[in-house]
């Protein structure tokens, strides 16, 4: 499969009557990385208030396959589980980025969330990192 295909069969697999546990979520582009901007989503639970710890989550995927849309009921599943704001950093994927691209955002990312925390409504001083299959390697 091509890498096009490779994700729409992904996307296609996660969708369906599966139940999504309600959240509040919002996304951002930050000006940072070694592109200039990084796509962000920040996934709080519905009942969320005030400043959270947060989680950076990054996405497996083999560096070609996963985005927001597709680890969403996972994301949701931590912020609700943890209580804390998750920030799903959608890295751009290979083959259209290649090495060390995608390294380069996660961590232009965690700088950015960390020295932004208030911006965020979150606590550095209890940030942690997350991530499956490659996301984890990062």
């Amino acid at each position: 499969l091509s890498p096009v295909d490779a994700r729409n069969v992904l996307a296609g697999a996660q969708k369906g009557d599966v139940k999504k546990l309600a959240a509040q979520e919002e996304d951002r582009v930050i000006k940072a990385g070694p592109t200039g901007s990084i796509k962000l989503r920040i996934v709080r639970s519905e009942h969320a208030k005030g400043t959270l710890p947060v989680i950076l989550y990054f996405h497996g995927g083999g560096w070609v396959l996963g985005d927001a849309d597709t680890h969403d009921r996972l994301v949701r599943e931590i912020a609700n589980g943890a209580d804390a704001a998750v920030v799903f950093v959608d890295y751009e994927r290979s083959p259209e980025a290649r090495y060390p691209v995608a390294i380069e955002q996660a961590y232009a990312a965690t700088k950015y969330v960390a020295e932004h925390a208030k911006e965020f409504k979150v606590d550095a001083s209890r940030l942690a990192v997350a991530g499956d299959s490659v996301g984890g390697h990062m």
